[in-house]
């Protein structure tokens, strides 16, 4: 049953055999009329054959339905469409089909009955198949991806063997595939077949003629568009098999193949690249992917070698085994899109050869400038070590390309860090740290429940207290600097003799770890914050507990005093502040407003004011008579976790998770400088005099000396520009 004779797609089969009839005297006496356009069917026919339906009709023949009477069985009749008036050719191409089927012996290929001769018109018999064509099955079965699988490999199977036979299809597509009612496939129609092995008789007669395109064009292999038999071997058919397969799988063709113009089709499966099937359904992604694309490949050595490798595949990958076929290189890919595009690609390569030579240009001149940029930052951190802004340097140094600094950018490097005052690093991280009223001693805690008190100026170490069973989480420094108090992990505070390092006191009411501790401005009066959720002020002179502050449902993490002793705050985990009379033990207000715990506060010098930082990223200054919020401080991209204001009250630092410590204008909120650390901020105070600032990080403690926090932010941006400016032009006079 050629593809020139049928269209199966389009044929409608009968349901079942009681579907069927006998055609009436009258219809066989119009088949047979002179005037039919179709077959006459002989006497002889007639005797053997009793024809029930036309089922096909093409250019070469006509098929029907029919019951052989001898033996007695539904067979399908194939009679020559001009009878006894076909030419010499035409009779050899239709028994070239019942040659090529006949000699193929696999249940998978519809087998030739009878070959014979009627007054001068051929006809062959063959098995007449219940069932559907592939494309029909597929639209009426719902089939899982391994079952269409399986049965494209049995297909595949069928095909090798009629390679094995010599035998070359040409015309392998869905309406030449029947799929039987057990639900095996049946390959049909090898009236365009082509022999591997013929003798110079054959050769001669054989069906096609150089220059002759034969075959279906959308499941055409691009070597059978160019008309030349010796060009066809077995991998067409191994490309149309995956032009099956891709049909299969998507429901759609690889490139477009219903557009009128067959010109532009042929082009399409000759240059155009198929579209790739995950990208019409995201199943068939990777190796399946890999396996339809190696069988539709344009060039016939890309493709697999035959159909039984292509099933071969196939079954590993049902297998979860690994394939042979590997995906295209990026280098085939980009060559071939050479190939396809001549023309475009010269005026790629010529814009490409411009956008270098521009490149190379542009790179240069940015590297020029970059040097250049590079020399005004020496200038211009080797003037602000001058004037003893040695974090400005610092910051101006850490912005110079690596790869651009030399002896020079080392040397201000050290000058810039030596004066820096860093405490000894410690082996343990640091939990707490406080200034002494006149700046010139640090106090820190540390992770091996030791407090040490440092040089503010040089950085030695003086005194280092132990008594506590658990972490230094917090330290607190009376105004006279003569008692340190520090709190710690085991749940109870201790107040110290500077001089000696003696005990004087020991806090105990706690039922969990003390976390803040402050001290009031007289000396009096001590205040503790613990993870129990609670705050207690104490007698500073005989450790007596006076007060439970009580209101909290987070841990107390944060407590400060007022500087007239008579207001308390504290800070919780449940994102809340609390402000307290510190006679009475009675609430005052609750300042609400972070998103998240409370990590500390401070008051400021006037008492009129209170900044607490959160985890929530912000800072926010209150006014302590109304309870409102009065700004939010934000620019760190982590949590607040110390803070502190100026002696002056004019400025707030704040030390963050984020590496970082800024100071803040306290009027407006301006943020006025940045200071990068190695390690997240701990705690930070202000000098007495304002000027220096120690802020713990890590495992170390920072002293940034001599900083100007009186001038505005565009007073200093000024002061920078103008010392740079006669900077520069001083080297260039140099150069000159």
């Amino acid at each position: 049953m050629n593809d020139e004779t049928r269209d199966e797609q389009e044929r409608q089969e009968p349901d079942d055999a009681q579907s069927t009839r006998k055609l009436s005297p009258d219809e066989m006496a119009e088949m047979t009329a002179p005037d039919r356009q179709g077959p006459s069917l002989t006497a002889d026919i007639a005797e053997k054959y009793e024809v029930i339906e036309e089922i096909a009709r093409g250019g070469m023949g006509v098929v029907y339905k029919a019951k052989q009477k001898t033996p007695s069985r539904l067979i399908a009749l194939k009679v020559m469409l001009q009878g006894a008036l076909a030419t010499e050719d035409e009779k050899r191409r239709f028994l070239h089909e019942a040659n090529a089927a006949a000699r193929l012996k696999h249940p998978g290929i519809v087998p030739i009955y009878e070959v014979g001769e009627s007054e001068g018109s051929y006809y062959f018999t063959m098995e007449y198949v219940e069932g559907q064509t592939l494309a029909k099955y597929l639209e009426t079965h719902e089939l899982t991806l391994k079952a269409k699988l399986d049965l494209f490999q049995r297909i595949c199977e069928i095909v090798t063997h009629a390679h094995i036979q010599g035998v070359i299809h040409r015309d392998l597509k869905p309406s030449n595939i029947m799929i039987d009612k057990d639900g095996s496939p049946r390959i049909l129609d090898f009236g365009l077949a082509k022999m591997t092995e013929m003798g110079p008789d054959e050769h001669r007669s054989f069906v096609t003629m150089s220059g002759v395109v034969v075959g279906t064009l959308a499941y055409m292999s691009p070597e059978q568009t160019l008309g030349k038999p010796e060009e066809i071997d077995t991998r067409s058919d191994v490309y149309s098999l995956g032009v099956i397969l891709y049909q299969m799988l998507t429901g759609a063709m690889p490139y477009p193949v219903d557009i009128p113009d067959p010109i532009e089709t042929i082009r399409n499966i000759r240059e155009r690249e198929p579209k790739r099937p995950s990208t019409v359904m995201r199943i068939l992604r990777d190796d399946l992917e890999t396996i339809i694309l190696k069988a539709i490949a344009k060039e016939k050595e890309r493709r697999y070698q035959s159909a039984a490798d292509l099933a071969r595949d196939v079954d590993h990958y049902l297998r979860s085994e690994p394939i042979d076929a590997r995906p295209p290189s990026a280098w085939y890919k980009f060559r071939k899109a050479v190939q396809r595009n001549k023309v475009a690609s010269a005026a790629t390569v010529v814009i490409i050869l411009a956008f270098l030579v521009a490149f190379f240009w542009v790179n240069a001149a940015r590297k020029r400038a970059e040097r250049e940029g590079y020399y005004a930052k020496i200038l211009a951190a080797q003037a602000k070590i001058e004037e003893h802004h040695y974090i400005q340097a610092r910051e101006l140094l850490e912005s110079c390309p690596m790869r651009l600094r030399s002896w020079e950018w080392g040397r201000l490097r050290y000058l810039c860090s030596s004066d820096f005052v860093k405490a000894k690093p410690f082996f343990l991280a640091l939990s707490a740290v406080a200034a002494t009223p006149d700046g010139r001693g640090v106090a820190t805690g540390r992770g091996d429940n030791a407090m040490k008190a440092w040089d503010g100026q040089t950085g030695r170490e003086l005194l280092t207290l132990k008594g506590h069973s658990g972490s230094v989480l917090a330290v607190g420094i009376s105004p006279d600097a003569r008692c340190i108090t520090t709190a710690s992990e085991d749940k109870t505070a201790k107040v110290w003799n500077v001089k000696t390092g003696q005990e004087l006191l020991a806090l105990k009411g706690h039922s969990d770890s003390v976390r803040a501790v402050a001290v009031s401005p007289d000396g009096k009066r001590i205040v503790t914050g613990s993870k129990d959720n609670t705050a207690k002020v104490w007698d500073g002179e005989t450790g007596q507990k006076l007060l439970t502050l009580k209101g909290h449902y987070g841990r107390v993490s944060a407590v400060a005093i007022s500087p007239d002793g008579r207001r308390t705050a504290t800070g919780s985990y449940d994102r809340t502040a609390k402000v307290w009379d510190t006679a009475t033990g009675q609430k005052v207000f609750t300042l609400k407003g972070h998103g998240r715990s409370v990590y500390c506060l401070a008051f400021s010098p006037d008492g009129r004011r209170i900044v607490t930082g959160s985890e929530d990223e912000a800072a926010k200054v209150w006014d302590v008579a109304m309870g409102k919020e009065v700004l939010t401080l934000k620019g760190h991209t982590k949590g607040v976790r110390c803070l502190a204001f100026s002696p002056d009250g004019k400025r707030i630092v704040t030390g963050s998770l984020d590496h970082a410590a800024k100071v803040w204008e306290a009027a407006t909120g301006r943020e006025l400088v940045t200071m990068r650390l190695e390690d997240e901020a701990g705690d930070a105070r202000f000098s007495p005099d304002g000027l220096n600032l120690a802020v713990a990080h890590g495992n170390e403690v920072t002293v940034f000396p001599a900083l100007d926090w009186t001038k505005t932010p565009e007073e200093l941006e000024q002061e920078k520009l103008e010392r740079w400016r006669k900077m520069w032009q001083e080297a260039q006079e140099k150069k000159k």
